[in-house]
């Protein structure tokens, strides 16, 4: 059994009533409203390792998103995915002989907010594409397994960022491509810390936070809610 800190859950169930709210706001606007999922690949940048091809590993999620405007959407997701680093990838002849490994599962729920660069809902043919920006707040379960420790289960804050582009392939349905950072203000994702007892092989550098990376092509269904007309009486 996983025991959380009181802030952490605390802060995943202010983004669940989060989510809450945008249904809520969304059927009484009646604001054009979406509903999706993504699939890509996930990878790491930190102590362990150096990125190579064989690392990056799978990632999935679905989300709901809503549109107050052309211009600003609000979207809140549910995230899994995976990443790993092997010190034995690696032309550094430090890395080599530390021999550090790991692999991490994330489980990630985030609320962000996108600018749209063009209402790529428009009718306008050469509006249907629309690069956007995203950046919003999060947080994560992470599962890290090493061969030298007992497997960890790690809650961290995240802030996710990126770009994306979306295309309009119908009334109903969206075409999205995208790439993210999440900064965890963490350095231990990696199963590394910065521990003079474990020597020299065994520590973390404690300047250079750990990070990981997604990028994802997915589709999302658009509906709009319809409010009910007014009953009036004689």
């Amino acid at each position: 059994m996983v025991n959380l800190k009181t802030k952490q859950i605390a802060f995943l169930l202010c983004l669940f009533f989060i989510f809450c709210s945008y249904i809520v706001y969304a059927q009484k606007r009646a604001v054009p409203t979406e509903m999706g999922f993504n699939v890509g690949g996930c990878f790491y940048t930190g102590d362990v390792g150096r990125l190579t091809l064989t690392d990056v590993r799978p990632n999935a999620d679905v989300f709901f998103r809503i549109n107050p405007s052309p211009a600003v959407s609000l979207r809140m997701g549910a995230l899994i995915g995976r990443f790993r680093g092997d010190d034995t990838q690696s032309k550094d002849l430090y890395q080599q002989k530390r021999g550090a490994q790991f692999r991490t599962t994330t489980y990630e729920l985030s609320a962000r907010a996108e600018y749209n660069f063009r209402d790529y809902r428009s009718p306008r043919e050469w509006q249907r594409n629309c690069p956007y920006l995203f950046a919003g707040i999060g947080g994560a379960l992470l599962r890290v397994d090493n061969p030298f420790t007992p497997t960890e289960y790690m809650p961290v804050l995240l802030v996710p960022f990126g770009l994306g582009f979306k295309y309009t392939l119908s009334y109903n349905w969206n075409l999205g491509l995208e790439f993210g950072t999440r900064l965890t203000f963490s350095d231990k994702i990696d199963a590394l810390i910065d521990n003079p007892d474990n020597g020299k092989f065994g520590r973390a550098n404690p300047f250079d936070k750990d990070k990981y990376y997604t990028f994802s092509i997915g589709l999302a269904y658009t509906f709009e809610w319809l409010n009910c007309p007014i009953k009036f009486t004689r």
